[in-house]
């Protein structure tokens, strides 16, 4: 049989003795997490937490692709609306003042629109309209229209 010092016993004794402290406190520290980790809203558990949590990514999901499908229609109507508008102002005739004419240009992103021109005279007012595709018209703008166009297209890009 083995004897043993009993001094040796004691210290091999308070070892353990604090190896076992050392364990309940960290035990006790492990439990507080937990349960502060499993609390959870109005003392829910984690389990609930989690379901609650994928149901509103599962919602979020379904809005973000709702909206995607929103941007794209909202592009596509962007892109045929008006864009573009300038409007130059002129002297039509040298016997009339403070230049009461004017040419303004109205065209989307694909440069569809339309020129509408006014000439101011002392008895009277013409307004002329002309049509407009990828910047250009088919009728013979004039300097003042084009230069309305051309600020027009500008303000696009």
């Amino acid at each position: 049989m083995i004897t043993l010092d009993t001094s040796l016993l004691t210290i091999i004794v308070l070892v353990l003795v604090f190896v076992v402290f050392v364990l309940c406190i960290t035990l006790f520290i492990l439990y507080r997490k937990l349960t502060h980790f499993m609390r959870g809203k109005n003392g829910t558990s984690l389990e609930g937490v989690l379901s609650t949590i994928l149901d509103t990514q599962d919602k979020i999901t379904k809005r973000h692709h709702l909206l995607t499908q929103e941007h794209t229609v909202l592009q596509q109507k962007m892109s045929t609306s008006v864009r573009g508008m300038s409007m130059v102002r002129f002297n039509a005739f040298k016997d009339t003042g403070g230049n009461q004419s004017f040419a303004a240009a109205l065209i989307n992103e694909a440069g569809s629109g339309i020129v509408l021109s006014t000439l101011f005279a002392r008895d009277r007012m013409s307004v002329f309209g002309k049509p407009i595709h990828n910047f250009t018209s088919t009728q013979t703008l004039s300097t003042e229209e084009e230069r309305a166009l051309a600020e027009a297209r500008q303000s696009i890009e």
